[in-house]
């Protein structure tokens, strides 16, 4: 099961992880485009409510966008979460 749970940044400034409930995993992801080089890379790390990494992920990846890469993370993201 998928949860969402929504933010809670209380000062733009200032970010910090938080855990996620007990019994919960966290994915957090990340994207990138590097425009010069015209190479793109994603990220994922799956860490449970202790805070402990359970899986993670980095591939560069043939996309052109910045925002390509980072909703192909996201996409990739969802679909492990899924198949836990």
């Amino acid at each position: 099961m998928i949860q969402y749970l929504p933010p809670t940044l209380d000062h733009p400034g200032l970010v910090s992880w938080l855990r996620p409930p007990t019994s919960l995993v966290k994915a957090n992801c990340d994207g990138s485009f590097d425009e010069k080089m015209k190479q793109s890379a994603i990220g994922v790390v799956i860490r449970d409510h202790t805070g402990a990494v359970v899986d993670g992920l980095a591939l560069q990846s043939p996309f052109e966008s910045s925002l390509y890469s980072e909703a192909i993370a996201l996409r990739e993201a969802c679909m492990w979460l899924s198949a836990l």
